[in-house]
């Protein structure tokens, strides 16, 4: 093995271990009578914050709605400045673009906050990426390279989404955070 070689599997030991604050917004928990679509959503969610949990063994992975998260915050009253307090105070949100809820937070937050913008990585359907929605792309303007990430059908199935796509994303996120 190289000298690189040897540093970068060490730097990359380093990385995982790095403590974040992970942020995971989209589809919410469904109810008893929701469509089987509607249960694989959330179980898509549920399956990208248990790999990041798995891999990023000292960071913090969370939902909004998750009971740590909103006992953190019951002394705000609007919904709206509960979700703005903890996506400033997250190191990293990943948005699974796949719910009103996850679309409500990236139409208000992204052109209305930069430095929450500067967080947040949106997966999306990839027949959605090239809209010629005006209002689309103002809402996508501006977001970091690599932010803006658009799967198919066959990487949500088989879930690659979940087990390559999203631990890639916190690792970048891990070496900006280690870089200051």
């Amino acid at each position: 093995m190289t000298e690189y070689e040897e540093a970068a599997e060490e730097s990359l030991k380093e990385l995982y271990w790095q403590p974040m604050k992970i942020l995971i917004w989209g589809p919410g928990k469904p109810g008893s009578t929701s469509t089987a679509a509607a249960r694989k959503r959330y179980q898509k969610r549920l399956d990208i914050r248990n790999v990041l949990r798995q891999l990023f063994k000292r960071s913090d992975v969370n939902f909004p709605e998750d009971r740590s998260i909103r006992k953190l915050v019951k002394r705000i009253r609007s919904e709206r400045d509960k979700s703005l307090f903890i996506a400033d105070m997250s190191d990293l949100i990943i948005s699974l673009d796949m719910s009103r809820g996850a679309d409500a937070e990236i139409d208000d937050f992204l052109p209305n906050f930069p430095g929450i913008k500067e967080k947040v990585c949106v997966l999306i359907r990839k027949k959605y990426l090239n809209s010629s929605s005006y209002v689309v792309n103002a809402i996508f303007e501006g977001l970091p390279d690599k932010h803006l990430i658009g799967f198919s059908d066959y990487s949500y199935n088989k879930c690659n989404l979940a087990t390559k796509t999203v631990p890639e994303i916190a690792l970048s996120a891990a070496i900006r955070k280690k870089l200051g």
